[in-house]
């Protein structure tokens, strides 16, 4: 291995066509596949796999293969499998290093996004001992990619940095503009979002006349639409949107998906649903599973939300699950749709999921450094919880970032929660029905034996009720004969205390959610034991499936508010609403009968 190896066999493999090029033909896919069926040694059949993979990805979008996306993604990894097997027994460096290149090019997309930090770490490994400096620079290139796919910003200029040192002079003139698009992403991670915007057009400007110019164009649009979604002025890119949109056939679908958002931010709904229906076919299955589709998803998610389509969003959120972790970057980090959680975290609380909502929000909190996507997370941590200090710290961040109209926003919001939890939590019945208003939320539900139980703890906060005393079943059978409360009144105080701090804090650190959880489960204190006395045991039964059903039901009209009964109440044996406030329930209208229920 190393520098005295040959630097290429056949022609330069043509990496820029998967991301740079706005198409591909058939004779350059034939000159390839030619190279493969002519290669006279493994190395030359290796380079020319790798070749013709590449030629091959817009194929199915470009009219130039009638097979679809998935048939000629599979046949591309199979390909590119086989370079890499035949590049490890030649040996060289640089055969290995385009073996690999290929494999993160033609594999480029949802499928291959989790497996691929294997890949990049071992191309990392042979950087050094690289012959070709395009091959380097390419190494450099998804160091940088990864790093800002795992929303690791910092590394992500550390490695910018390298390539820019090492790409002085170089004629290689794409790297060289990559080093400034990079550098404006990060500018627009960190806050500044002028001087990012800025730089995108001088990028543009500057190079117009070289190779990849109508990728340069589209990415000074997509930084013009995340600059517009800072400043709440997405109506201002729907027309821009729909011209860039007639120019790129190829990726259609991803204006199509940008269109819509807008039209949805716009407040133009009937507009962007007609955008979004075709695109949500089949559950979303329509959307090309390439390099851009995990950005497109979460547009469409945006959408979803925007449009209150929960079924829409229940599809999106099992697709965007899996990618939580990391960010939805564009191309090759030219620009950034922020953290995937902070979208998966708004999906699982819009479906109801609230505690997964609040553990992905609050993942993309605690892990990120300052900047807009991380204000507008905690932004939504606040709201999907209820707490206005989450929403009190975002609004003096977007203020500082010079976003006027979001930081307005978490204001109007901590407000509306503070006045809240100053009026305090309530159930009042009027006819058949309770109206349950909570900091959390508000919801309507019938009357019923699970309502008549649920208040009557909520009244009762911190106090263990025996099931028999909340069913009114005969007094002179045993009262918690099985199981008694596990915390002092001190004790309870102080857990109470330690919970309220973890629920608002600001950022959460490893641990402190299984820390709430046990307080809460603590706190509780109420863990069903079986008992001797059928009677009891038909009372527990009866009382656990009544209030579980009408919490149930709480959470189809507010998810806010039932996740928070779930996390506070505990049933069985004897039963408990521990919330970390200890706050009581005003409770209206609500008879108290001395024996049976509802009597």
């Amino acid at each position: 291995m190393g520098a005295e190896q040959p630097v290429r066999d056949g022609p330069r493999i043509p990496w820029e066509i998967v991301e740079t090029l706005p198409g591909t033909d058939a004779v350059l896919v034939a000159r390839w596949a030619d190279l493969v069926a002519r290669a006279a040694t493994p190395a030359a059949r290796a380079r020319a796999l790798v070749g013709h993979a590449l030629t091959t990805y817009w194929a199915a979008q470009t009219g130039v293969s009638s097979e679809p996306w998935a048939a000629l993604a599979e046949q591309r990894a199979e390909a590119v499998a086989e370079a890499v097997a035949l590049a490890r027994s030649d040996g060289g460096s640089d055969l290995l290093a385009e073996a690999l290149l290929g494999t993160l090019h033609a594999r480029w997309g949802p499928d291959h996004l989790l497996h691929r930090a294997p890949v990049v770490a071992e191309l990392d490994t042979l950087h050094d001992a690289v012959v070709d400096p395009e091959l380097r620079f390419q190494i450099r290139s998804w160091s940088v990619l990864e790093a800002l796919d795992a929303g690791d910003a910092r590394a992500a200029a550390r490695v910018v940095d390298q390539l820019a040192a090492e790409a002085e002079g170089t004629d290689l003139v794409l790297f060289p503009r990559r080093v400034r698009l990079w550098r404006a992403n990060l500018a627009m991670l960190r806050g500044e979002v002028d001087e990012a915007v800025a730089a995108n057009q001088a990028v543009l400007a500057d190079t117009a006349p070289t190779a990849g110019a109508p990728f340069s164009f589209q990415n000074a649009m997509v930084t013009f639409a995340i600059e517009r979604y800072f400043r709440r002025g997405l109506a201002d890119v729907v027309d821009p949107v729909r011209s860039v949109r007639a120019s790129s056939p190829r990726v259609s679908a991803n204006w199509d998906a940008a269109l819509a958002f807008s039209l949805a931010q716009a407040g133009r709904a009937e507009e962007a649903a007609a955008v979004f229906e075709p695109l949500a076919a089949e559950g979303f299955s329509t959307v090309v599973r390439d390099l851009n589709w995990l950005v497109v998803v979460v547009i469409l998610a945006l959408t979803a939300l925007e449009l209150d389509d929960r079924s829409r969003a229940a599809t999106l959120l099992d697709l965007l699950r899996p990618y939580a972790a990391l960010d939805a970057t564009h191309g090759s980090g030219y620009a950034s749709y922020g953290p995937v959680g902070r979208v998966v975290g708004m999906l699982a609380g819009r479906c109801g999921e609230v505690v997964e909502g609040r553990r992905h929000l609050a993942d993309v909190v605690g892990r990120r450094p300052p900047g807009p996507w991380t204000s507008l997370a905690r932004l939504e941590l606040g709201r999907l919880v209820a707490d206005p200090g989450p929403a009190e710290v975002a609004a003096d961040e977007l203020a500082g970032f010079g976003l006027a109209a979001w930081a307005d926003e978490a204001r109007g919001l901590a407000r509306d929660l503070r006045r809240s939890e100053d009026d305090g939590p309530s159930a009042e019945r009027t006819g058949g029905t309770w109206t349950l208003r909570h900091a959390s939320g508000e919801a309507v539900v019938r009357h019923g034996k699970g309502v008549e139980v649920l208040v009557r703890l909520l009244a009762r906060p911190g106090e263990v009720v025996d099931a028999a005393d909340l069913d009114g079943v005969d007094p002179d059978l045993p009262r918690r004969a099985v199981t008694e409360p596990v915390l002092d009144r001190e004790a309870r105080r102080a857990f109470r205390e330690r919970l309220t701090v973890l629920e608002r804090a600001a950022r959460r650190r490893p641990g402190d959610e299984d820390e709430i959880l046990a307080i809460r489960r603590a706190l509780a204190g109420a863990a069903h034991a079986p008992s001797g006395s059928a009677e009891l045991e038909r009372t527990r039964v009866r009382v656990t499936k009544a209030v579980r059903r009408t919490i149930d039901a709480v959470a189809t009209a507010s998810p806010g508010l039932g996740a928070h009964l779930a996390d506070t109440v505990s049933t069985g044996r004897s039963c408990v609403y521990a919330p970390p406030d200890g706050r009581a329930w005003r409770v209206r209208a609500h008879p108290d009968p001395p024996n049976r229920y509802g009597s």
